[in-house]
């Protein structure tokens, strides 16, 4: 992207912004006119089509999470991602509390955390929300925390002495009719 005064030198970088900041004007009108509970999941597209034709812009995603979220889901789901940041980076900084700082989880945190704010900032330049990234941080945050209250105090308390159960024996294998054995792939 060029995001120089001077436009000139490059066209095709200057068609890049300009539709950037037009698709953000119309997500921004396109809020406006729904905004409790936006257009729906996947309909700022279309809408965007058939509302600008003309446009620089006609038909592409907006690049920004929030007017991603605020245009196709109003701001109910804006609130509920936003309350979902607040829990994630509040469950992280309890995370990292539980471990000592020479674990090695202690650094995952601390490295999760850090990702997470800048994952957050660059969501107002790309529609990162659909992506991946988010289901991963959110189940890692989950799995740093149940790590700790589940496997952490069972580890410090001293095993119990079980018998080992026993396998029952199997029972003999049915044999197959001449030429219809199957190959076995561990021989």
């Amino acid at each position: 992207m060029n995001y120089s005064l001077d436009q000139s030198t490059r066209p095709e970088a200057w068609r890049s912004t300009q539709s950037r900041i037009e698709t953000n004007q119309h997500a921004l009108e396109v809020f406006f006119s729904a905004p409790v509970l936006g257009v729906g999941p996947g309909n700022f597209r279309w809408l965007h089509r058939e509302r600008y034709p003309y446009s620089l812009a006609a038909g592409r995603p907006n690049h920004n999470s929030y007017l991603w979220a605020a245009t196709e889901g109003g701001t109910v789901a804006l609130a509920l991602y936003l309350v979902l940041f607040v829990i994630i980076w509040r469950q992280l900084a309890a995370a990292q509390k539980l471990y000592a700082p020479g674990d090695a989880l202690w650094h995952v945190t601390r490295f999760l955390r850090g990702f997470f704010a800048i994952w957050i900032f660059f969501s107002l330049f790309a529609d990162f929300w659909l992506e991946i990234h988010l289901y991963l941080i959110a189940g890692l945050t989950m799995l740093l925390l149940r790590r700790r209250f589940e496997e952490y105090p069972a580890l410090e308390t001293e095993p119990e002495s079980e018998p080992i159960p026993r396998l029952r024996a199997r029972s003999p294998r049915r044999q197959r009719p001449p030429g219809r054995e199957l190959p076995c792939p561990l021989e």
